[in-house]
């Protein structure tokens, strides 16, 4: 007994927050941003975002089309979520449309996506600002947001040390402890670490100047990233009069950017005039030597997501092609294979889509859930809630690059070579994840 093959038509792929974040190397997502600009995009262009209140916080709808690809994020933001609340403050989803047929594409985790465009964005901008080594990085933060910067700049930037500055000392120390365990050296610092920092990462939504302009050396790099309203900023006036600024675009900048409004009604600079990042990609702008702290002041833009979007995309339909007949699944007895061997792998399933279009049961856990579709080669099993409890994931043999982070805790490898028939997969997976492993 196997699952239904896919449609003859085709069909959305669905990627949860893992497979977003395992999609791409840091690497490969700053090029994507580049190849936009350098394709001759211009941010300019780009549709506003759009807030629509509720009761518990606020909604942001941003569009954007590159002619080839099209697509919406639909973002939720809560207001102030109490310290024990689970949910996330960020919740939300993307889509991804052909610009040729006009079809979807691809459904991706919002939250997901929104941590990697943003962190790549600010590592392309230091790909073209920085002048020298910059070794030490200063984060703002201890969220998503100032994850994916130590993350990505660890990887792209040369940084060799992270100060994790945070107004939750819990907080903070857990975040070190968590950069430690990825190989990252990190340690709890105050805001006085910005005065020995290379690039400071303004990453918390506190609203007000997180540190004096004039503690920052003359050859740092500032992220200004934490701040999308008129009114509110991370980085002081002082450091702008100090410094270079640079935004994602003038126009965004005019409408959300209070890290250049406020200064502007100061008469210390005219958004008009300020160079963008599409400038210095193209080689419009460069920033000269000796001018002081070199600052990008960025509050998201809806082609980055795009952009990422549909570099995820395009690389899983170069590493997972997915099911292509019922035939592939082979019989005999499960085993936790070796991740080397295995032609599937089961990990925990984070909230997502899940389609119920096809679905399977087996017999012997028919109690404990089923299996639905709910991508290219991605299943997830569910439990009779319609709970994700794991994602099972096939075709895995030969593909030891898909899926990046490994080794992830608690994956499972399965060799289908071995297994009855999916039925023994999905027995594996309700039976081994219902429970914390």
């Amino acid at each position: 007994m196997t699952p239904n093959p896919p449609d003859a038509s085709p069909e959305p792929w669905t990627f949860s927050a893992n497979g977003v974040l395992e999609a791409l190397t840091w690497a490969q997502a700053v090029d994507a941003l580049q190849s936009t600009l350098a394709d001759g995009f211009d941010p300019e262009t780009d549709p506003d975002r759009h807030s629509i209140d509720a009761a518990g916080g606020h909604m942001l709808l941003m569009p954007s089309s590159t002619g080839q690809r099209l697509g919406v994020k639909v973002l939720t933001v809560r207001n102030g979520p109490d310290a024990t609340d689970s949910l996330p403050t960020i919740q939300g989803a993307y889509v991804l449309f052909d610009g040729d047929s006009m079809a979807p594409l691809a459904f991706l985790d919002g939250a997901a996506l929104t941590k990697v465009r943003t962190a790549a964005t600010s590592a392309l901008a230091i790909r073209h600002l920085a002048d020298r080594p910059l070794p030490r990085l200063a984060v703002f933060g201890t969220g998503a947001q100032a994850h994916g910067h130590a993350s990505a700049l660890h990887a792209t930037a040369g940084v060799e040390h992270v100060d994790v500055v945070a107004r939750d000392s819990a907080k903070g120390e857990a975040f070190v402890r968590q950069l430690r365990s990825e190989g990252i050296p990190a340690s709890l610092a105050t805001p006085a670490a910005v005065s020995a920092a290379d690039i400071i990462a303004c990453t918390s939504s506190a609203g007000a100047p997180l540190f004096s302009g004039d503690a920052v050396k003359d050859h740092a790099l500032v992220l200004a990233i934490g701040s999308h309203t008129p009114t509110t900023r991370d980085i002081d006036s002082t450091l702008v009069s100090r410094g270079s600024v640079v935004v994602e675009s003038r126009h965004s900048a005019q409408r959300e950017a209070g890290a250049v409004l406020i200064p502007q009604s100061e008469n210390l600079l005219y958004v008009r005039d300020l160079p963008t990042l599409s400038d210095i990609v193209q080689g419009r702008y460069a920033v000269s030597a000796g001018t002081g702290p070199r600052i990008f002041v960025g509050t998201g833009m809806a082609w980055q997501d795009l952009s990422i979007a549909g570099a995820v995309f395009a690389e899983a339909q170069k590493q997972m092609p997915g099911f292509t007949s019922p035939e592939y699944l082979q019989p005999g007895p499960t085993t936790n294979a070796s991740r080397d061997t295995a032609r599937y792998r089961i990990e925990r399933s984070p909230l997502g889509f899940h389609s119920d279009r096809d679905t399977f049961a087996s017999p012997a856990t028919a109690h404990l859930g089923q299996a639905r579709r709910a991508g290219e080669g991605e299943w997830v099993a569910v439990d009779n809630y319609g709970r994700p409890v794991a994602t099972i994931w096939s075709p895995y043999l030969g593909r030891p690059n898909t899926f990046r982070c490994d080794p992830l805790p608690h994956a499972r490898y399965v060799d289908a070579v071995e297994a009855d028939d999916f039925s023994v997969v999905l027995d594996y997976a309700l039976n081994n994840f219902s429970t914390a492993l």
